[in-house]
């Protein structure tokens, strides 16, 4: 009898743990330049600021781009309980997905002229085009965000390392890259029980 109230409680331990290791907290931590771009679609202009946000998902490093243009997002701030959603939750989730896993992590005017090119296959239609309105001479951000978009023809990202953080209506959801795993306090029981489970078995084998 004892043995199962062991069991339960261990059980339950492990439960309480898994519930509270469930909620996401994401920081804004910074953002890679303050580049300033100006594009249209159809008839409304933006003068705004691009680049990749260096984020930590719960406290570990990663990084995103903005696919919401409704909303702001802020440095410095903390949104718990964020909620992730795959990437057909956007117009062209997969293709955005596959610029950011190709292009990210460069130089400031690169990770702008990256942020334009999501924004251009996310909100870019036939009927509302998107234009980038800057120059686009060599080593500009128009001249990356052109050949970003001309590489990408067709291609889509088909892997499960990218999600949607849904931060709005607090912050502009975010496309963000899934950080390397951390053993959850539930995964990391386990495991020790596992363990010591093996040693007490090879324990009364040998007696």
């Amino acid at each position: 009898m004892k043995k199962h109230l062991l069991a339960i409680t261990a059980f339950l331990f492990i439960l309480g743990f898994s519930a509270t290791a469930s909620a996401t907290t994401i920081t804004v931590d910074n953002i890679n330049g303050w580049t300033p771009v100006y594009f249209s679609i159809g008839s409304s202009t933006y003068n705004v600021y691009a680049g990749e946000f260096h984020i930590t998902i719960d406290g570990v490093s990663s990084a995103g781009y903005c696919v919401d243009l409704d909303h702001h997002t802020y440095l410095n701030t903390s949104y718990d309980d964020v909620v992730f959603s795959d990437l057909d939750y956007i117009q062209n989730g997969a293709q955005a997905a596959w610029l950011m896993d190709r292009y990210s992590g460069r130089s400031a005017k690169e990770n702008a002229a990256l942020q334009l090119a999501i924004w251009s296959v996310e909100y870019g239609t036939e009927n509302t085009p998107f234009t980038y309105l800057g120059s686009t001479s060599v080593g500009t951000v128009g001249y990356y965000f052109n050949t970003y978009l001309s590489d990408l023809g067709d291609s889509f990202y088909t892997g499960s390392d990218y999600q949607i953080a849904m931060l709005a209506p607090s912050a502009q959801d975010l496309l963000v890259k899934n950080p390397a795993p951390v053993p959850e306090p539930a995964s990391l029981l386990l495991i020790g029980t596992g363990l010591l489970g093996l040693a007490g078995f090879r324990k009364k084998i040998k007696s």
